[in-house]
């Protein structure tokens, strides 16, 4: 089984400003997306970066081999859809797909396209942290939207069969003290099953 973890990314430094946040936020984001690449070397998976033609991430974790995609279409559901079809163009059987803003989370979440069509892990705004897909499943990405709040539900809707895992808040909104969790990102507990949809075959 051939699998990709896909970090949808902005770099760290545009991310940071898009989001309105203290410059220093960018150093999570550096630190996050090592901790990806790292945790899909460990699991076995190809670390895949999705991002701007011109945008480079070699000097993160450069220890850690990954491949590229760049990002292509007008809107982030395009990009993003498009992002899918080509880790899928490129060979892989089940590719996960997240951002730079979200605490690495990959144990039980392969493991879960056994008996599920998709994988999502919720996100407190709810949006979504990540799916793991079997196919990519175009229509459903380029329908969504920055910050939209119902992507949870059209996940419900569109598979006939989906796992859903805990709700995790990005890592730019976990604080102690209004300080960030910088140096703990990498060590977030697996995500819990929360529940699971698997609807029955049509009637013949």
């Amino acid at each position: 089984m051939s699998r990709a973890v896909v970090i949808f990314a902005r770099a760290p430094e545009v991310e940071t400003s898009v989001k309105g946040l203290p410059l220093p936020f960018a150093r999570l984001f550096d630190r996050n997306i090592a901790a990806w690449l790292r945790a899909a070397s460990a699991a076995g998976a190809t670390p895949v970066i999705s991002c701007a033609a011109s945008a480079r991430f070699d000097a993160i974790a450069p220890e850690i081999a990954r491949l590229y995609i760049a990002q292509e279409g007008a809107t982030f559901g395009q990009r993003l859809g498009s992002t899918a079809e080509a880790a899928f163009a490129l060979g892989f059987d089940e590719v996960l797909i997240t951002g730079i803003d979200v605490a690495p989370n990959i144990g039980g979440v392969f493991d879960g396209l056994a008996f599920a069509d998709a994988v999502v892990q919720p996100a407190d705004d709810g949006g979504i942290n990540l799916i793991a897909l079997r196919a990519p499943e175009r229509a459903l990405l380029a329908s969504i939207r920055p910050r939209q709040r119902d992507v949870l539900e059209r996940c419900r809707a569109y598979f006939d069969s989906l796992l859903v895992l805990d709700a995790a808040p990005d890592v730019d909104s976990m604080t102690v003290g209004g300080w960030p969790l910088a140096d703990v990102v990498a060590t977030v507990l697996p995500p819990r099953a929360r529940d699971l949809i698997i609807r029955p075959p049509p009637l013949v």
